[in-house]
């Protein structure tokens, strides 16, 4: 049977996961693409149901499948174009905090880009970094644009949003991890030979950069050299130019 009314129950429901608060009450999302269900069936999360246009394939996944018609899907889709799959998925619930965590974590303060948040989870999956950590003021972790900007990296590195962000920054202390935040009125970057084996890479606002609260448990504040005219790099960028020195002490 094909779904082919917007008005249908259950298309009202999926519906409701378009936005920040029907995600919030159900702790699920909805995934979109063929990559996107791919990559998440490889991380192993199994979609609480996936949705499909009439002719798409079934993933290979022990779930409940509706079809619907084009005029559903694009209905429900956040693109233009969407590709004849979709999956309603449950954001993962991740406290790694007290686990043992090694190498670079990046803790993320108050950005409201999830283009940029999203940037920054991909390039933390790339760098090797451990786990990435956002504080309550971010945007959402798994709305569509972060999942997207992210090309499926919040399925395969750790990320959490912490209730608290002084908090979440003392405990990756108590574990034994230096923090570095980043700033333009910080110090030059320290020798690559004399970086700790664990650590935190804090990442401010777009406009504003860290708050008081968290720039104050920083060990150290760091800076990027600056030899044009501008005064500043966008957050993603500058987190990248920071996770690549961090990771690899080579460059």
């Amino acid at each position: 049977m094909t779904i082919t009314s917007t008005a249908n129950e259950r298309i009202r429901f999926f519906k409701t996961l378009k936005t920040k608060k029907g995600r919030d009450e159900t702790g699920t999302f909805l995934l979109e693409g063929r990559r996107a269900v791919r990559d998440a069936l490889a991380n192993g999360l199994t979609p609480l149901c996936v949705i499909l246009e009439e002719n798409e394939p079934a993933p290979d996944a022990a779930c409940e499948v509706l079809r619907v018609s084009r005029r559903v899907l694009e209905a429900l889709s956040d693109t233009s174009s969407p590709e004849g799959i979709m999956a309603q998925v449950a954001m993962p619930c991740t406290d790694f905090l007290t686990q043992t965590l090694q190498g670079t974590v990046v803790f993320l303060d108050r950005l409201q880009d999830p283009g940029n948040i999203g940037t920054i989870i991909r390039t933390a999956d790339a760098a090797g970094a451990a786990a990435v950590i956002v504080s309550p003021e971010c945007a959402e972790l798994f709305s569509p644009k972060t999942v997207r900007a992210s090309m499926s990296a919040v399925f395969s590195l750790p990320v959490m949003k912490a209730e608290s962000s002084v908090s979440a920054l003392r405990r990756l202390k108590a574990n034994g991890f230096s923090l570095f935040a980043a700033d333009m009125g910080g110090q030059a970057l320290p020798r690559q030979t004399e970086l700790p084996k664990k650590s935190c890479l804090m990442i401010g606002n777009e406009g504003n950069g860290l708050s008081p609260e968290v720039k104050a448990e920083a060990d150290l504040t760091i800076s990027l050299p600056m030899r044009g005219k501008s005064e500043s790099l966008n957050a993603a960028v500058a987190a990248g130019i920071l996770l690549y020195y961090f990771s690899f002490p080579v460059l």
